[in-house]
């Protein structure tokens, strides 16, 4: 999968940010791991590459830091990208590449270890089905406020249209 999301909303010819981001793909039968907000939208869980990290490690890192699951590194494996370009906040223009993973997680979360931001935002995980995250995203759908909803949604789009099985993604309890 590679998709690429323009919104048109920037000066074509102004300062460019360009961010790496990481984010994960996961199953628990029908349902997916995402994180919600207090404005409602769903998520996958995932963030931005620190220096000098892989995106293996940034996406263990953010989905364990968001949702307090842990990922089993050997389970990961790529499943796309997602190239964007849109109005930025440190730039005019932000160009995000967010890669996707699909993984395994250990059954019963963590402590989480949120930041101010995603404190504030009042981050939940939840387990939910893409149509469930899908519709629940078109009514909250925002895309100056909050842009990242049409990546995930699209995301989301894409899924549903490749109709994939449930994946190994949720060990239970041996």
């Amino acid at each position: 999968m590679e998709l690429f999301i323009d919104a048109k909303n920037y000066k074509p010819d102004g300062s460019v940010f360009h961010r790496t981001a990481a984010r994960a793909i996961l199953q628990k039968g029908n349902l997916y791991l995402f994180v919600s907000t207090k404005s409602g939208e769903y998520k996958f869980p995932g963030g931005g590459v620190e220096h000098g990290e892989s995106l293996e490690e940034a996406v263990l890192r953010e989905v364990r830091e968001e949702t307090g699951y842990l990922v089993l590194p050997a389970s990961l494996r790529k499943c796309g990208v997602v190239h964007e370009k849109r109005k930025g906040s440190i730039s005019d223009i932000l160009e995000m590449d967010s890669h996707y993973f699909f993984g395994v997680t250990d059954p019963v979360p963590g402590k989480r270890q949120l930041d101010s931001y995603e404190a504030e935002e009042e981050y939940q995980a939840e387990w939910v089905s893409l149509q469930t995250a899908l519709e629940q995203n078109a009514k909250v759908f925002c895309p100056n406020a909050r842009p990242w909803i049409l990546r995930d949604t699209v995301v989301i789009e894409a899924l549903l249209q490749e109709n994939i099985p449930p994946q190994d993604s949720y060990l239970s309890p041996e």
